[in-house]
This record gives structure tokens, sequence and C-alpha cells, in this order.
């Protein structure tokens, strides 16, 4: 009977990691959301802390992330962070907990996993689905422009327009 069980949630498991995106209810979600995604944007388009690009997740803040209980910087990152606790990180960030909670409830309603705004290239990106070899995100350009479909090296990239200069990409690794 055990390992019927383990067989079936392999396979559950398993369907969840290979699961292709589902671009029709990726769009009709950002739709529906359309709201929450624009204010998501304005509000990384905001941030600046020490780097180019700012990242916001309920396991990371700018370029720290959670390990444990304990926060810590990425390595190329200084002043270095080591142990720290989320109000240090916030503190250090300039973000109080009460926008930290509203990336995290937005982020919630968009079924985001983190957002990323890159200053240099003016791209916000907010990755709402995840399989073996590839991340889907809902984007959009500062510029207003939509890439196109492409490939770099082994990556491919599918894009589908949606409105106002926010795009889905879909990033695949062959």
């Amino acid at each position: 009977m055990k390992a019927k069980l383990a067989i079936v949630i392999s396979i559950g498991l398993l369907q969840g990691c290979i699961w292709p995106a589902d671009l029709s209810e990726i769009k009709d979600k950002f739709e529906d959301d359309f709201d929450s995604f624009v204010k998501l944007n304005s509000m990384i388009k905001q941030e600046r802390w020490g780097t180019n690009c700012f990242h916001v997740a309920d396991d990371r803040v700018g370029h720290t992330r959670r390990q444990g209980i304990y926060w810590n910087s990425d390595l190329a990152f200084k002043p270095k962070i080591k142990n720290a606790s989320i109000k240090q990180v916030l503190s250090a960030a300039n973000l109080s907990i009460e926008r930290y909670n509203t990336y995290l409830e937005l982020l919630d309603d968009v079924d985001g996993y983190f957002i990323v705004h890159c200053h240099g290239k003016g791209v916000t990106s907010v990755p709402v689905h995840r399989n073996v070899g590839c991340v889907t995100a809902v984007k959009n350009n500062q510029d207003g422009k939509i890439p196109k479909t492409r490939e770099e090296g082994r990556f491919y990239f599918k894009i589908a327009p949606l409105k106002a200069g926010w795009y889905i990409e879909e990033e695949c690794y062959s």
C-alpha cells in the first residue's frame, strides 16, 4: 500500500514539474488582475539598493535571500549581510514592513513567484509558471516595446503580447 501511495505522489509531483504553461490561462489571469500587475510594476520601479536589479519575494529582498530563519546577501553583494532578520534586511533596503507585505499580497493576487525590475534594461518581470527547463513570466518594458519570439544559443523565448506594453515570455532551455 505504501509503495502504491509513493508512486501516485511521485507521478503527481512529476506532472507539476513538467506541466506546460497554459498561455490562455495566464492571459485571462493578467486581464483579471491587471491593476495588481500595474501596481507591482509602479512599486518595484521605485526601489533601489546598491545594484541594477531589485527583487522582492517571500524569500528574497534585493540581493538577500532567506535561508532558514536568517537572511544573507548574495556572494558578490556589498555590504555583506549575514544571519540578519527580516527587519534588518528591510531596513537596509529602505523598505517598510507594510510595503513588503503589500508586495507579497499583490504577488499572491497575480500568482507570481517574485517580482524583479532591472533599471538598466527597464524591464519588470513577474514569473508565474515554472516547469522543467522553462520559466514563464509576465513582463513589461519601460519603453513599451514588445520583443519578438527568438532563439539565443540554447534558449528559446516565446512571446505572447498582452496590452499596454505587457507581454508573456516563456523562456526555455534546450
